[in-house]
């Protein structure tokens, strides 16, 4: 992930449009600040179950190379900079959820200087 003051300094195509399910305001303007993140892989398998019946058959029936080579589907997420830290807050909690001592976890693989 990444994030830029605007749109005019990023090296992705701009869409222009929030990526988080929550979002309520929807459009990024190009001269707002913004996360993205660059290469959000699906598989083929997860594009067949999720998309509408006419996405699918948009998808499926015109692969492009990348798919073709690697059967997954790359794109772009953009994200105000508010819904970025709300989604993140959002996973931080699920993760904590699940595994209460991830504290512990991560601050080891931090501190492992065997790597």
């Amino acid at each position: 992930m990444s994030s830029s003051k605007s749109s005019h300094d990023v090296p992705i195509k701009f869409y222009g449009f929030c990526s988080y399910p929550n979002c309520r305001k929807k459009k990024i303007t190009e001269d707002a600040p913004f996360v993205w993140w660059n290469g959000v892989h699906f598989s083929t398998k997860q594009v067949e179950e999720e998309l509408s019946p006419i996405a699918k058959l948009a998808a499926i029936s015109t692969p492009n190379e990348y798919v073709e080579k690697f059967g997954r589907y790359g794109f772009n997420m953009e994200l105000h900079t508010e819904c970025a830290a709300e989604w993140g807050m959002h996973l931080i909690q699920d993760a904590l959820k699940v595994d209460y001592n991830l504290g512990s976890k991560l601050r080891n693989l931090q501190n492992d200087t065997s790597k």
